[in-house]
């Protein structure tokens, strides 16, 4: 089940005693955990204590036993073990000795923990947190069965537009369509940042109920890649002053030459696919699935993609290509080269446009 479905059962008051929390979005694992210590609190009327270890230094079995150990682990506790290998594709066995007698250990090591999570609640919550789980394994499999395995898939597009939304509707609030892309290109996609950013928005606008474009602006600073879209933006409209402004802004964001070098190919080579697919007939819908990108990357794509037509955007990129070479053979001072490559590339645009 996905976190969604796992939050609708907490609030009803159906908690089991072990979860698998499997996927990359931390700040919605730690809402889910909020709901769960809530819940648990108002129907027992008892303080929880939340203890958090590494799995990484906890093998399942010892786990397992320490939970029987009520001296370690007495009372009402939530257990949450951070990135514990016993899910993933690497996990390796619990148990020493022969590769028979080790199987058989750790499949009744594994089926201690399964029974677990298939009992009523019990003193201790178990909460494992994991960056992807291995659904071939059949641990994985059998957890899910038992339903506790949930799921934190990856926000984007526009089911991270609709959450945004969603957050500040809770609030009472609303937000703009432009404020929320504008928003979207300055935090990247991390939820955790943007609702960071969204607490301070709230406070700011307070009596107002609507978060404006200019509000985005003046509170949210660029993101590394929303300064890389205007960088190649400033190139395409051949305007070197505001390249160089946006390239400087990143050098005082602490992104070293070779990382913005990295960025501005990236960005190159997707305009170079966005026009080459909009030659070929695809739609946005069809562009945003076969390159995976959010709309608003797209949107803001196909506007720059009219400054330039291939044979500009081949010779750009191989002009990037020489100038990376170029710095990690040491021939070139970083910062010296991608400032020439902006100028260069400002310098055959222009002439791209005259002929």
């Amino acid at each position: 089940m996905d976190y969604r479905q796992a939050a609708a059962k907490i609030k009803k008051g159906i908690i089991g005693s072990c979860y698998i929390f499997s996927g990359p979005e931390d700040s919605f694992k730690e809402d889910l955990l909020k709901d769960i210590q809530v819940s648990l609190e108002q129907r027992r009327g008892k303080s929880f204590f939340l203890e958090r270890i590494d799995g990484v230094h906890f093998t399942l079995e010892e786990l397992l036993e320490s939970l029987r150990q009520v001296n370690i682990f007495s009372g009402e506790r939530l257990l949450w073990v951070s990135n514990p290998p016993y899910f993933s594709v690497t996990a390796k066995g619990d148990a020493k000795g022969s590769s028979k007698n080790r199987d058989a250990r750790s499949e009744k090591i594994e089926k201690g923990l399964i029974s677990y999570a298939e009992d009523a609640f019990r003193d201790v919550l178990i909460i494992f947190s994991v960056p992807e789980v291995d659904k071939r394994k059949k641990l994985v499999k059998a957890m899910e069965g038992a339903g506790a395995l949930v799921e934190f898939p990856p926000l984007k597009g526009a089911a991270l537009f609709n959450w945004v939304k969603k957050e500040l509707a809770a609030q009472d609030r609303r937000i703009e369509d432009k404020a929320l892309s504008r928003l979207v290109t300055r935090t990247g996609e991390d939820p955790g940042v943007i609702k960071k950013e969204l607490e301070k928005i709230v406070t700011y606008i307070y009596p107002d109920k609507v978060v404006t474009e200019d509000t985005v602006d003046t509170l949210v600073p660029e993101s590394s890649e929303g300064n890389v879209f205007k960088l190649v933006e400033a190139v395409g409209y051949k305007n070197m002053e505001s390249a160089l402004k946006h390239l400087h802004k990143m050098y005082q964001q602490g992104e070293h030459p070779l990382v913005i070098l990295t960025m501005v190919a990236r960005q190159y080579r997707l305009l170079y696919q966005v026009l080459l697919l909009t030659e070929k007939g695809s739609s946005n819908r069809q562009i945003i699935t076969f390159l995976k990108l959010p709309p608003f990357v797209l949107k803001e794509l196909l506007e720059q993609i009219k400054e330039y037509d291939q044979q500009t955007l081949v010779k750009a990129i191989a002009s990037i290509k020489d100038t990376d070479l170029a710095i990690k053979r040491g021939y070139r001072d970083p910062a010296e080269a991608l400032e020439y490559l902006i100028m260069q590339l400002i310098a055959k645009s222009a002439t791209q446009t005259q002929k």
